[in-house]
């Protein structure tokens, strides 16, 4: 069975101790499959196309180019960044908004004093208070649940719709749970002085915002399913 380089798809020769393509170490080299270079997902060796995104699957000298220049060489652009986002938002509300209302209903009458016979504006202020805070914790973890499972598996839900994938720079693949967690932090540092940290990808060569940077990920298209 003919065998193929993780890191940069060429073939290996038989007996070889490292890949003559990018120099992996032979150990490191899976036996019959290769990793595609726009989601990330193990690919056998004799497959034509990704089973995960359907991209062509692209070995040889090709191959190495693409992984050098970061993935395919193209990253995604502003108004498809901006509308997975939306769509994120929307998906996050979806499945948040139940149970953040339901978290905060039960807080807010847990602390409202309904035993006294009178109740002073400020105890009912600071049910209403607790009751806010405890349904906003609640939606905030759903967002951040659902952000770092999808950012570490490649794609969230939203990337997914407007077909986008997030890689990391060194291994072209998913980053991973802790580089999705770094991404997420530094999100907020982005959001300082007017998202300028979001808009800093407009004029990055690698369409990189700061949190893309801090967290060693850009955004790609992803390959169409066939």
């Amino acid at each position: 069975m003919e065998m193929y380089c993780e890191r940069c798809g060429q073939p290996l020769v038989a007996g070889a101790r490292v890949c003559g393509g990018c120099g992996k170490p032979a150990a490191d080299v899976g036996e019959s499959f290769l990793f595609c270079i726009s989601c990330g997902a193990s690919i056998p060796g004799a497959a034509q196309f990704c089973p995960n995104c359907g991209r062509t699957v692209v070995r040889g000298a090709a191959a190495a180019t693409q992984v050098s220049t970061g993935a395919q060489g193209q990253y995604a652009g502003f108004w498809q960044r901006l509308g997975s986002m939306l769509l994120d938002g929307i998906i996050v509300a979806a499945i948040a908004v139940i149970p953040a209302v339901i978290v905060g209903v039960v807080v807010y009458q847990a602390v409202y004093p309904d035993n006294q016979l009178f109740v002073t504006e400020e105890q009912a202020n600071n049910a209403s208070t607790a009751g806010f805070y405890a349904g906003w914790g609640v939606y905030m973890l759903v967002g951040l649940v659902y952000l770092l499972v999808g950012w570490s598996r490649g794609a969230t839900w939203g990337m997914r719709a407007v077909g986008l994938s997030l890689v990391s720079t060194s291994t072209n693949g998913p980053p991973g749970f802790g580089s999705a967690l770094v991404r997420y932090l530094m999100s907020a540092v982005s959001s300082i002085a007017f998202y300028l940290g979001y808009l800093w990808m407009l004029w990055d060569d690698k369409r990189q915002t700061w949190h893309d940077k801090a967290a060693g990920t850009v955004v790609i298209p992803r390959g169409p399913r066939e």
